[in-house]
């Protein structure tokens, strides 16, 4: 069944986009080192720097960031410990059946108390 509908994905996309070749406005050979210096750094000062100056995307990055670390961190030593201290062998299906659950746990259990601090400093 998800071969099927894979193939008819497949197919939407063949029949239903149309590609444009690309048209360079000027040809690459003829831009000077100075000009394409110029283009990546307006380029990357747009793009990689502008987006770190606006707060909203500093705190969602920085926070998505810390979130996969914290996993990432949290997995390992859960499966440290189900492999090293357990002594079980199959320590990888230990680990996705327990780490999400005690992980949930602990992040509902944080949340509760960050919102009572947060109520508590409003009044």
């Amino acid at each position: 069944m998800a071969a099927i509908v894979l193939f008819i994905g497949i197919l939407i996309t063949v029949i239903g986009v149309h590609e444009e070749p690309l048209h360079p406005s000027k040809d690459f050979s003829d831009r000077t080192r100075e000009e394409v210096e110029h283009r990546f750094a307006h380029w990357f000062a747009t793009n990689w720097i502008a987006p770190w100056r606006a707060h909203n995307f500093s705190a969602v990055f920085l926070t998505r960031a810390s979130i996969m670390m914290g996993l990432a961190m949290f997995m390992t030593f859960f499966e440290y410990y189900f492999a090293r201290v357990q002594n079980i062998e199959n320590f990888v299906q230990v680990t996705a059946i327990f780490a999400p659950l005690l992980g949930s746990l602990i992040i509902n259990i944080g949340a509760h108390f960050a919102s009572l601090i947060s109520v508590r400093v409003l009044y």
